[in-house]
């Protein structure tokens, strides 16, 4: 299987870079490469190992992992459980797309009840299945609007479980938790197929080139909190 080179600028780097990226030096990048085919940038969809390592790079959801594999907060800024453990309530931190758009509750809510539903789900829906009423969406069994996630306002958004879990926040940190840009989706379902300006991120990078089963380039994000 042909290696897919990535090409990953550091983050404290400020680069000026033309379209085709002939700006940038070579002691200025971090090359890797992986042995799995990227056919998405979908972190809905791309659950491959190889490539969730890509998704993470691009995506954050409300939590993240450290460099020790310790929990911290990622898109949200702070969390309040409930005393049976089965509600949590994350309140997001001022933080943008790489278009500019501010990162909403809204969008985590649209992008996990989109990963439930029947009409759409792909195979990483089973991990929401910790989340109330996830896996009976899944199954045909409750309407997706009664899935236990709810954005309550731009920045809050409220999920009951099932049951208390006491690795929910580690899980808010897998790459299908990622949140998608709903107004994006809504248009143009296929957004994480190729490079545009249809094509966003949260994370730390953002996409810059694509050539599929040879080349992915990204940049450091400038909007990234």
């Amino acid at each position: 299987m042909k290696k897919i080179g990535l090409l990953l600028i550091a983050l404290f780097l400020c680069i000026s870079c033309s379209k085709k990226e002939k700006g940038i030096k070579r002691e200025n990048m971090i090359n890797m490469s992986i042995n799995a085919p990227v056919r998405s940038l979908d972190p809905r969809i791309a659950i491959e190992d190889p490539i969730v390592h890509v998704i993470n790079m691009i995506y954050e959801g409300l939590m993240r992992l450290g460099p020790h594999g310790e929990v911290d907060f990622g898109a949200a800024k702070s969390v309040d459980v409930s005393e049976d453990k089965k509600r949590y309530t994350f309140h997001l931190r001022d933080s943008y797309w790489s278009n500019g758009d501010p990162v909403t509750a809204y969008d985590f809510e649209y992008a996990w009840k989109k990963s439930v539903n029947p009409l759409y789900s792909k195979g990483g829906a089973h991990t929401f299945y910790v989340i109330k009423n996830a896996q009976a969406c899944v199954e045909k069994k409750v309407d997706v609007d009664d899935v236990g996630v709810k954005a309550l306002d731009e920045k809050t958004l409220t999920v009951e479980l099932e049951y208390p879990i006491p690795y929910f926040l580690s899980l808010c940190a897998v790459s299908t938790f990622s949140p998608i840009h709903c107004e994006i989706d809504k248009k143009n379902p296929q957004w994480a197929n190729d490079v545009g300006d249809h094509f966003v991120t949260n994370g730390p990078f953002a996409l810059s080139f694509w050539k599929k089963g040879d080349e992915i380039v990204f940049r450091k994000n400038p909007k990234y909190w």
